[in-house]
């Protein structure tokens, strides 16, 4: 019982001795680890725009021989890893140093900086002596020269770039960084500037080579229409020199090549409206000695010919097709051609022709014939003659036209010999009625061989007796008496006159087979009953013009051409 005592008792003993060690162990850890922050401490960000901060840069003093020690700040009231970025350039930012085996700390600030100034590197450009536009912003975007801005490399980003140029003219002989014919230059300094105002300077230069006589490009000939005859140099083309792909033009105005460009017009009268023009363009280059001898030539010459043509016909408005009435003794027309009227872009009209062909009236495939006539041209009332038209007059034809369906086109010719023509139908017919002819008195038997066969029984009704034969159907052409027309053919019909006899009104009203309808109906035969014997009834007949295949000829209202008389 006392063993066992003594054993627990030895079990407490040995706890209490461990922890007094433990204590007198973190006693001697703090007593040995002593914290001193300088109050600010100014870093500068590295060539990545990043520093991680360590003790060294924030302890003032003390000793920590046996620490672990983290450095933290404070961003947003919350203690981070003490990692310094672009983020954080000129802020004041609370800095703490705390050992984790003993828990001391002490504190302060740190201002972050950027005193790394960026790096910049220029490249010289050549160009040619005609580029007078040498902006970065155009070397770059129209010349396509990637080396128009400079090279810059800023550790924390963002930076500005400003130049500034000075031009240095250069005499025929100048020279300039070992170059030679070089016109002019231009030094341009540039400068990158970073948000804290670190700086760095490059110079680039840029070098206007001289071109001379020989690299002159001429504007080709050129032909430019009358309606809007601009013939100014930069409508037809100027002297160019041919670089980076684009025309830079020496007239009007001066490059820094010291060439001179003129130029002289001497105008040739073709026609109404239309020259030519000999444009003498005279290049001199002021570096090059004078020669007459190729392929030195200077000063160099070079013809232009400008062509201010009208190659376009006059305008006017087709007629459209036309029918006239013959003439009834010769059958055949003369006509009142249509005027027109007529507009020129450039020159005046100088003449109008009408050419007409003939055909067959009975067969129109036929061309029977072909001539021309000749119309003039003159103003008229209402002109403005501010607006260059006039009016082409034919008036009525000397030539008298054939029955049938011609074709006339009309040619309008300018005083530059344009022409332009149309073409429309022209139709003559016999527009006048035929010559109706009758037999004044006609008289019509209704034969057979009883004549109770006419009248039938006794005993019949009237519409009965048609059914015995008592009918004759009398051709229409029988009661014609010599009509005619002059000019075509024709054809006749017949039909009653009313009042119509009792007997034809009874047959009629009683129906039956005696076709009343028809026979009193305009048509080319006509009936007779025999309930009419020994009467006098009263018809007409019409004559009817007809073209070559026997249809009716209508006139230009649309209705038919025919003429009547009675029987």
């Amino acid at each position: 019982m006392k063993k066992a005592n003594s054993t627990q008792l030895a079990r407490v003993y040995g706890g209490l001795i461990v922890l007094l060690i433990s204590i007198l162990i973190s006693v001697s850890a703090t007593a040995q680890c002593s914290l001193s922050c300088n109050d600010l401490v100014q870093i500068s960000l590295d060539g990545d725009c990043e520093v991680t901060v360590t003790s060294d840069m924030v302890l003032a003093g003390g000793n920590c021989p046996n620490g672990n020690l983290v450095v933290e700040i404070k961003v947003n009231s919350v203690w981070v890893p003490a990692i310094l970025t672009g983020a954080h350039i000129n802020q004041t930012i609370q800095v703490r140093v705390r050992d984790l085996v003993s828990g001391n700390l002490c504190w302060g600030f740190i201002h972050v900086e950027d005193k790394l100034a960026p790096t910049i590197t220029c490249t010289d450009i050549p160009l040619s002596c005609a580029v007078s536009e040498y902006s970065p912003e155009y070397l770059l975007n129209v010349l396509n020269i990637n080396d128009a801005y400079p090279l810059v490399d800023e550790n924390c980003g963002p930076f500005t770039l400003t130049h500034i140029d000075s031009w240095h003219d250069l005499p025929c002989n100048g020279t300039i960084n070992g170059f030679t014919d070089v016109s002019a230059y231009v030094k341009r300094k540039w400068t990158a500037t970073d948000p804290s105002g670190n700086f760095a300077i490059c110079t680039q230069f840029i070098y206007f080579f001289r071109r001379h006589v020989q690299s002159i490009v001429f504007p080709p000939n050129v032909t430019v229409s009358c309606e809007a005859p601009i013939t100014d140099p930069d409508v037809t083309g100027v002297p160019y020199i041919l670089d980076f792909g684009l025309q830079f033009p020496l007239f009007p105005n001066n490059t820094y090549c010291e060439l001179n460009v003129i130029y002289t017009d001497q105008v040739l009268p073709v026609c109404e409206g239309t020259y030519k023009i000999i444009r003498t363009w005279t290049a001199y280059d002021w570096c090059l000695p004078t020669s007459q001898v190729p392929p030195n030539t200077n000063p160099l010459t070079y013809i232009q010919f400008i062509k201010v043509l009208d190659e376009q016909g006059p305008d006017f408005e087709c007629p459209a097709d036309l029918t006239v009435s013959a003439n009834q003794d010769e059958c055949c027309g003369l006509v009142d051609l249509p005027d027109v009227l007529i507009t020129d872009n450039c020159s005046r009209v100088s003449s109008i022709q009408a050419m007409v062909t003939t055909f067959d009236f009975y067969d129109p495939t036929q061309q029977t014939g072909m001539f021309a006539i000749n119309g003039t041209v003159s103003n008229y009332p209402g002109n403005n003659l501010w607006v260059p038209d006039t009016m082409g007059v034919f008036g009525l034809t000397t030539n008298c036209f054939p029955l049938g369906t011609h074709t006339v086109t009309y040619i309008v010719t300018d005083d530059c010999g344009n022409t332009s023509d149309c073409t429309f139908r022209l139709t003559v017919l016999d527009l006048e009625p035929p010559a109706a002819s009758c037999q004044t008195v006609t008289t019509v038997a209704i034969t057979t061989d009883d004549p109770a066969d006419c009248y039938g029984p006794s005993n019949s009704s009237p519409a009965n007796q048609c059914a015995f034969g008592g009918v004759v159907k009398i051709p229409a052409i029988n009661f014609n008496s010599g009509s005619y027309d002059n000019c075509a053919d024709v054809i006749f019909t017949v039909r009653r006159m009313p009042p119509y006899s009792p007997c034809i009104e009874s047959l009629a009203s009683q129906g039956g087979g005696c076709e009343y309808q028809v026979a009193t109906l305009e048509n080319d035969t006509i009936k007779f009953y025999c309930c009419e014997v020994g009467t006098t009834q009263t018809i007409i007949l019409r004559v009817y013009q007809v073209d070559v295949n026997g249809s009716v000829v209508f006139d230009l209202d649309g209705n038919a051409i025919f003429n009547e008389c009675m029987i």
